[in-house]
């Protein structure tokens, strides 16, 4: 995902009405050329609090454009699988890649638009109800704009099933309710990996500013609401190491460049929260298979 401070290249896009309800007005392009939809906006037995009203898989190869100035009680949800499209949601401009899922929330302007170029395919999922917005809100998903769903398959697992839902004889409204908890569930789920990947930033930051204290990473997991087996396990993921690894590493790595300036052993393994010079050097001996006196010797040569 790009964020981008220009929202010049949809100034210029014009269109024909070409949708217009009490909840739901488009301008531009419609649908694209190549498509599959499944839409159960006529159903008749429709759920109240939260139902899947349309899915579409699409993929397009001219350009391809959409501005939407009214979306009352509606969440689109668009997710790319190949290539890239632009969208304008309120202030923000962002080029969305493959993997990207970008939600068009209710009672906002969202344009989007696809540019000649990189094939792109893309799905959008809309969720209908009057309880969308308290169910966003409880999910927490009110302020999210988008987020990474690396596996596509859910999407294409959707469209099968939804397709086959017109066929059925018995009524299908609460299977409708049931697709659109997925969903949400879904999309629930990616914001709390990210929500989590950030965290783990956040104690990558943590412990790259604590080189010289006594670093407990029991307490470090709790003040991140975490047990210490899950921190080690997310970390690991992000950066290839236990965060206990990394913490002395970047004390020894910050080490060395005090000895590439000139301080004295005793100086630099203070600086980086060794009270004993020894256990430094050997440490360091250890990690770069050179003792400090070498290494400071070969740097001020």
């Amino acid at each position: 995902m790009k964020f981008l401070c220009d929202s010049t290249l949809f100034d210029t896009e014009t269109g024909r009405c070409w949708k217009s309800t009490d909840s739901f007005t488009g301008y531009g392009n419609g649908y694209p050329e190549k498509i599959v939809i499944h839409n159960f906006e006529d159903l008749e037995d429709k759920p109240k609090l939260l139902y899947l009203e349309h899915i579409q898989y699409a993929e397009m190869h001219r350009k391809y454009y959409q501005r939407r100035t009214r979306q009352n009680n509606l969440l689109s949800v668009m997710f790319i699988c190949r290539g890239e499209m632009y969208f304008h949601c309120e202030e923000d401009v962002l080029l969305a890649e493959a993997g990207d899922c970008v939600l068009l929330k209710p009672h906002c302007r969202n344009d989007f638009l696809y540019l000649p170029g990189k094939k792109c395919a893309a799905f959008e999922i809309i969720l209908n109800g009057s309880g969308l917005d308290g169910i966003l809100q409880l999910y927490r998903l009110e302020q999210m704009l988008w987020c990474r769903i690396p596996d596509r398959r859910p999407f294409f697992d959707l469209l099968k099933r939804t397709g086959k839902l017109r066929s059925l004889r018995e009524p299908i409204a609460h299977r409708l309710a049931g697709c659109a908890l997925e969903v949400i569930q879904l999309l629930s789920q990616a914001g709390a990996d990210r929500s989590s990947q950030s965290s783990i930033a956040q104690i990558r930051d943590e412990l790259e500013s604590r080189l010289h204290e006594k670093v407990n990473m029991g307490e470090i997991a709790r003040k991140y609401s975490l047990c210490l087996p899950v921190l080690n396990r997310r970390f690991r993921e992000a950066f290839g190491t236990t965060p206990y690894r990394y913490w002395k590493q970047f004390r020894l790595k910050r080490g060395a460049e005090l000895l590439n300036r000139g301080l004295l052993i005793k100086e630099a393994a203070g600086m980086v929260g060794y009270e004993n010079p020894k256990s430094f050097s050997a440490e360091f001996r250890r990690f770069y298979g050179i003792s400090p006196q070498a290494y400071r010797g070969n740097s001020l040569a």
